[in-house]
């Protein structure tokens, strides 16, 4: 008896303690009314991902609001669903933290004021998200307003005396554009009468240097970024008049003391602090979205 009460007793001990933490974090998002992001398997729904907001939580379930749905379909009763969402830090509020979870479905309501409710099974956990890095998100002006390409910069240069090859936005004139961007690459858009100017010779394999600044646009944060990419692909259309560009980044940048480049090769997880960006982007795409019905 002795024993068997030893082993289960520190399993008792951290199911409870994963409880107390998953209804800390869900307490913050509640405060900060924060949006979730809903993945249900193909065969539930042909919508992919819905968008959602906290508005309860407790014993009897997690509560969220789908504004993208028009009717109360029964059909998500007992849905298997994964849960990602993101809330801000309690001591530094310019960073968020990004967390997941997985549940099912409990009850479907229509609320009075007309907006779908989901009564989801209260998680046993709330873990850290990946923050699926590999989602790629679409970039304007506003999300990238600063973007610079060289070939390759070697170690020990001087970037500021550097003459960048071509810019993206405001400073490209519309001759280049960033199409979307991931934390392991990104693709560029160029027309080809740029093209013919600037890269008259474009070789799968060839390293790029690309330095630029990411803001999110709800909370203000921005970030430059110096990193290193390998051309992966090369695809040309005559009928559009422009040629696309895939890059893979291998290395990200920084300056040494005497203001020199140095080049530190990436690691498996992309350029890790683009990664919230990503994020950031990928749920306010959702956000963004019109009514839908459903699917």
């Amino acid at each position: 008896m002795c024993a068997l009460w030893n082993i289960t007793k520190p399993e008792d001990e951290a199911v409870k303690r994963s409880r107390q933490l998953a209804s800390s974090i869900l307490a913050d998002a509640l405060d900060q009314r924060a949006k979730f992001r809903l993945t249900f398997e193909d065969k539930t729904t042909s919508i992919k991902d819905i968008s959602a907001t906290l508005i309860n939580f407790g014993a009897a379930g997690v509560v969220v609001e789908i504004s993208a749905l028009k009717k109360a379909s029964q059909s998500f009763v007992g849905a298997a669903v994964s849960c990602y969402f993101s809330v801000r830090d309690r001591a530094n509020k310019s960073v968020s933290n990004f967390y997941t979870f997985n549940s099912s479905v409990r009850t479907v309501q229509l609320q009075p004021n007309g907006v779908v409710s989901f009564v989801l099974v209260p998680p046993a956990e709330v873990t850290p998200a990946q923050q699926r890095r590999s989602v790629r998100v679409s970039v304007d002006q506003e999300r990238m307003p600063l973007f610079l390409a060289w070939r390759e910069l070697p170690p020990g240069a001087n970037i500021a005396e550097a003459p960048p090859l071509f810019s993206a936005g405001p400073q490209g004139q519309g001759q280049v554009k960033v199409d979307n961007i991931s934390s392991f690459g990104l693709r560029l858009m160029v027309q080809n009468a740029f093209m013919g100017e600037v890269l008259p010779k474009q070789n799968t394999g060839e390293v790029f240097s690309f330095y630029f600044k990411a803001v999110a646009e709800e909370d203000g944060q921005e970030k430059t970024f110096l990193a290193n990419a390998v051309l992966r692909n090369i695809f040309s259309d005559p009928q559009q008049g422009e040629t696309s560009l895939g890059f893979e980044f291998v290395a990200v940048g920084g300056l040494n003391k005497q203001k020199r480049l140095v080049w530190t090769p990436l690691k498996a997880n992309g350029l890790a602090d683009l990664s919230a960006f990503i994020f950031k982007w990928n749920l306010l795409d959702f956000y963004r979205e019109k009514r839908v019905s459903e699917g």
